[in-house]
């Protein structure tokens, strides 16, 4: 023991120790009740049919959510159905075989290229585009679906794509950001899957179909939810319309899950309907629930198909290679300046530039739009000459490229943790209670953790206090549903808070009712001052990286180590010395 050491009074020792530990020990609690990453471990462990809950998982909407939800299903229920609105995903009630024969992607490629999408989703507006701040696939969602399906690795290289290093190669203002690669080897470095949205789909179905036979698709609508008449706290049935024959019917239903996305069905029609909501908030019924503002921000999305004689001759660091991200630009943090620009390789032989900002008036299509857009950014440091040159050889392509622009839909966070008589059987994943910016790419991810949630509760359901429930059956508790929201309140609040913030700092955002765009600005400058120092503090920009990849909660962002280089950076920079 050291001389310093040995004359400090032991008391004193004893708490400067205990305090040292304190931010330790709120981490293990934060990343517990903040991210998914202790329930990580209950997937893929499915039930024995002697202890499957009886009766049919009913869930409403057949895209990645849904697909999510019905997975996990599949580990716990005797029964799945899907009901899914869109014709072209249609399957017979009783069998799979048209979705699992479908084994080229949702577009057809060929010298046409990637833009003839066999079936377009009417119903998701971002489907064909890509996110211009962030990518939809962090690295926690490749662990979720290594967890969910032993081959997903076989079957995504089927589909043109091989898991890579979990690098965005973010650029803000040309100033690379540093991933944290020295603290992992090559087996160990986070990786993720770099899709399209059609692509992703494609895989997550065909894996659903492969793995979960007892899952059923039929075309059709929910049009109501059904209490029932012994219970009124409890679910009995769902109304179902077939697309086909328009007759409708009544499917028993042992839990209900709202997965129809962006038209929230379950609280737009089917909740208070059948009279659950009137005692919420503010005296108005479920309407109270729902938080919603819009941001005035564009982007467009462009597609190049590159044919071999010139897929060589790109100059792309590690050549064309596998579908991933290449560069992802954005303007200056320092300004309020959201404009951003991202070359990716997606499969079929595509280069796509995503590009976009607030208003957006330039909206650039031809490759000398493009140039003068991105010269427009002014960064701090030059962007790679790669990048310059990428972008004019692809000139080649221009007279097939086509593109599609989109505004940012309304982004909307439904409270049904604050709601006060909702049924047991009855939870929503995906956008339909949580729909955020679809340019800062976290919705498929945010799927794959509110399934990584459901499962963890479906795990330990064991019993149920219902009047008519047998006695012994495995069932759900009566706390299923408030169980449920109560717990992706705490995981996805941060999510919607930062986004939020992030969005309100946009000229033209329109607030949340009662809000201003004031709230949440001590987010926006904390955030843009640990982002400034992380480019110079390889700490600072792991912790950030670690959460995007949704692999720490973000109160990490908040320990004292952090935030102590934070406020001492913005000292500097106030007095002049940074």
């Amino acid at each position: 023991m050291s001389l310093a050491l040995a004359t400090v009074p032991i008391p004193l020792a004893l708490v400067v120790i205990f305090i040292s530990f304190i931010p330790l020990i709120f981490r293990r609690r934060f990343v517990s009740r903040l991210t998914v990453l202790n329930d990580l471990s209950f997937l893929g462990a499915a039930r024995s049919d002697s202890q499957k809950i009886q009766g049919t998982a009913v869930v409403c909407g057949g895209s990645v959510a849904g697909l999510f939800a019905a997975r996990i299903c599949a580990d716990h229920f005797t029964s799945v159905i899907v009901v899914e609105p869109e014709a072209w995903l249609k399957t017979d009630s009783n069998s799979n075989t048209e979705v699992e024969s479908r084994s080229e992607p949702l577009y057809r490629i060929g010298h046409d290229n990637v833009h003839n999408l066999i079936n377009p989703r009417k119903r998701v507006m971002h489907y064909t585009q890509r996110h211009i701040i962030r990518v939809d696939y962090q690295a926690i969602l490749l662990d979720i679906l290594h967890r969910l399906f032993t081959d997903v690795e076989e079957q995504a290289a089927l589909l043109g794509a091989t898991p890579q290093p979990a690098d965005w190669k973010f650029t803000p203002s040309g100033i690379p950001f540093p991933v944290p690669y020295e603290e992992y080897n090559e087996e160990t470095m986070p990786k993720a899957l770099f899709f399209t949205r059609p692509g992703f789909e494609t895989l997550l179905r065909k894996l659903v179909v492969k793995h979960c036979p007892q899952v059923k698709f039929i075309h059709g609508t929910v049009d109501g939810i059904n209490p029932s008449s012994n219970d009124r706290t409890i679910l009995e049935s769902v109304t179902i319309q077939d697309s086909k024959s328009e007759k409708s019917w009544q499917q028993r239903a042992a839990l209900v899950i709202d997965a129809t996305g962006s038209s929230q069905a379950g609280y737009v029609r089917w909740l208070e309907a059948a009279g659950f909501g009137v005692g919420s908030p503010s005296r108005s019924g479920l309407a109270g629930l729902r938080k919603a503002y819009e941001t005035r921000r564009w982007y467009i999305t462009s597609n190049f198909k590159v044919g071999q004689h010139l897929q060589s001759r790109l100059p792309i660091p590690g050549g064309f290679g596998q579908p991933r991200i290449l560069f992802i630009y954005t303007s200056d943090a320092t300004r309020e300046d959201p404009r951003s620009f991202i070359i990716a390789r997606s499969e079929g032989g595509v280069v796509q530039f995503a590009h976009g900002g607030a208003a957006f008036v330039e909206r650039p299509k031809t490759i000398d739009q493009v140039q003068k857009f991105l010269a427009s950014m002014n960064p701090r440091g030059p962007l790679p000459k790669w990048v310059h040159e990428t972008v004019e050889m692809l000139r080649e392509c221009e007279e097939e490229a086509t593109h599609s622009e989109m505004r940012i839909p309304t982004c909307s966070y439904i409270q049904y943790h604050k709601a006060s008589d909702l049924p047991s059987n009855f939870i929503a994943v995906g956008d339909s209670f949580l729909r955020l910016s679809p340019a800062m790419g976290q919705g498929v991810t945010k799927s794959a953790m509110d399934a990584t949630t459901l499962n963890a509760l479906l795990t330990n359901a064991v019993g149920s206090a219902h009047s008519n429930s047998e006695k012994g059956r495995v069932a759900l508790p009566v706390t299923f549903s408030k169980d449920f929201f109560d717990i992706q309140s705490l995981r996805l609040n941060d999510i919607w808070e930062s986004t939020k913030a992030s969005d309100y700092g946009i000229p033209g955002t329109v607030p949340c009712k009662d809000e201003y765009l004031e709230v949440g600005s001590w987010r926006r400058r904390y955030g843009k001052y640990t982002f400034i120092l992380s480019l110079k503090d390889i700490r600072v920009a792991s912790r950030i990286y670690h959460v995007q990849q949704f692999l720490a909660p973000e109160t990490d962002l908040f320990l004292p180590s952090i935030t102590y280089k934070v406020l001492w950076h913005v000292l500097k920079t106030t007095i002049g010395l940074a």
